[in-house]
């Protein structure tokens, strides 16, 4: 009798199909593939670097503006639709979506606020990120900082804090 046909899990699949991350808007990339959210052919990270230049978000000082923008943040995030991330329980987190916000525009405006005012601490395999905390939760995006939004970003993650501020 012939072994079983194993099935490939959907990480395997992925690796197959792609040739590797990207190490600068950690989108999978390989020969051909199109820049999420762009026209431009991704096939090196050079090629992201000239179709997604980079965005320097300049942080508030500390005062009336940093805190403007900490309560328009804490709104627009307050306001989403969020659901359980299911597919990690050994890393328990909520997620919204970019195509679920009732505006789009909002949704950009969050992800600037969080990267704006974020604080890079805490590594999950093998990248960085930068998280925003606005009690009960700690929020963070999984491109990095100096990505375009508009082009690069669909989801906005959250996990309860451990240690309330």
């Amino acid at each position: 009798m012939a072994a079983p046909l194993e099935t490939p899990n959907a990480g395997e699949v992925r690796k197959a199909r792609f040739a590797s991350l990207c190490s600068r808007c950690r989108k999978w990339i390989n020969d051909g593939a199109l820049i999420f959210g762009t026209p431009a052919i991704h096939t090196t990270p050079e090629d992201c670097a000239a179709a997604l230049p980079s965005v320097e978000w300049a942080p508030p000082d500390d005062g009336p503006e940093r805190e403007r923008l900490m309560e328009e943040v804490g709104a627009l995030l307050r306001e989403a639709p969020w659901r359980f991330a299911k597919t990690m329980p050994d890393a328990p987190h909520e997620y919204t979506l970019r195509r679920e916000w009732r505006d789009p525009a909002a949704f950009i405006v969050a992800v600037t606020g969080i990267r704006r005012l974020a604080v890079r601490r805490g590594k999950w395999k093998n990248a960085t990120y930068d998280y925003l905390d606005i009690a009960p939760h700690a929020y963070w995006t999984m491109e990095p900082r100096h990505a375009p939004a508009e082009a690069t970003t669909v989801l906005i993650n959250r996990a309860v804090l451990l240690v309330q501020p």
